[in-house]
């Protein structure tokens, strides 16, 4: 995750990386969290496993300091 979140801040214009995670996953979800995801909502019945639907979390990150353009006066 830190690789991940370090290529996109200093070698990609990625501005957001988004993910979905299974609603009872704690561990993935406190390391998601750990670097800089927000929940932003939930998907009830989203995903099947283990023969049942199961609600998952979206999750998103922004970047800590995006580019800016620049403007010309």
């Amino acid at each position: 995750m830190a690789r991940l979140t370090e290529f996109a801040d200093k070698w990609t214009t990625y501005l957001r990386i988004e993910l979905t995670v299974f609603s009872d996953n704690k561990a993935a979800i406190s390391l998601y969290e750990r670097f800089g995801f927000q929940r932003e909502g939930v998907h009830r019945g989203y995903g099947l496993r283990h023969g049942r639907f199961q609600d998952v979390i979206t999750m998103a990150r922004l970047h800590p300091d995006p580019p800016r353009l620049a403007v010309e006066a």
